[in-house]
């Protein structure tokens, strides 16, 4: 069975991703899955739409075909790219939206417009230049058939988090529905720099948060620090909305640092 998913800032109030999928059904095998993974991504929000890439592209089988179409460029001098890791194939911008994946062993090639069927509007891409690509790709063509390797990709750049020996200084980059704050940093970076010990995390300087196991450690309401189901430190609110309680914004700093434990 043949597997292609599709994320978009599209929504589906104007039928755009509709026009996507009756082209992938056109052309593409006859035994063709479609999973819808969001069209929800906030309008031209590559980072939004990085991170959710980075989430799900592990959990698909080997010859997935990704369709990620959050593409501020389009129509202008940016490339269209297929990037191919680990036996999956990922087709869109390139404006960073995939590289939050990349590991240095990526192929990468960039789409040649002439080798893709059919007029191709500046203003619509998804449906003249990506959908027709992965159909290409889902009925056997190869990537190279479609372009030349490119080995400057586009990469976005999170910001950095900087440890030392007292405390750990992150930022917010992503809120999610839920109003929970994904942070830069990693949990498990965290418990090796902490050598196991526990830990506290301030947010915004004056929010000191427990560091929990689970939602349900603390009372309803209360603020709390996690580890997200991708492995990066968040900061919720139980039954609430921090995003809401905290007037949260991407960019905020987050600290972490190692409990302090009271002698008996």
């Amino acid at each position: 069975m043949a597997i292609v998913t599709l994320t978009t800032d599209f929504g589906t109030f104007d039928g755009y991703v509709a026009q996507m999928k009756g082209v992938l059904l056109s052309n593409g095998p006859a035994d063709l899955r479609m999973i819808d993974l969001a069209h929800d991504i906030p309008a031209q929000d590559v980072m939004s739409a990085a991170l959710l890439a980075e989430a799900a592209f592990p959990r698909f089988p080997a010859g997935t075909v990704h369709v990620m179409v959050v593409d501020p460029g389009v129509g202008s001098v940016r490339r269209g790219m297929i990037a191919r890791l680990q036996d999956q194939y990922l087709v869109g911008p390139d404006n960073g939206v995939f590289s939050l994946l990349y590991d240095g062993r990526e192929e990468l090639v960039g789409i040649d417009l002439a080798k893709l069927p059919g007029p191709i509007a500046s203003t619509f891409h998804g449906r003249d230049v990506f959908a027709p690509a992965a159909a290409m790709l889902l009925c056997g063509t190869r990537p190279d058939q479609l372009g030349e390797q490119i080995t400057d990709p586009v990469r976005l750049q999170l910001p950095i988090a900087k440890f030392t020996e007292s405390r750990v200084r992150g930022e917010v980059i992503h809120v999610d529905r839920f109003g929970n704050l994904i942070t830069n940093l990693r949990v498990a970076e965290l418990m090796r720099w902490s050598e196991g010990n526990t830990l506290a995390v301030t947010y915004d300087t004056t929010h000191v948060v427990p560091m929990c196991d689970h939602y349900a450690q603390v009372p309803s309401g209360d603020l709390l620090a996690i580890c997200d189901s991708s492995g990066r430190l968040e900061v919720a609110v139980r039954d609430g909305n921090a995003h809401q309680k905290l007037a949260a914004r991407v960019g905020m700093p987050v600290h972490v640092h190692q409990a302090v434990s009271r002698r008996r």
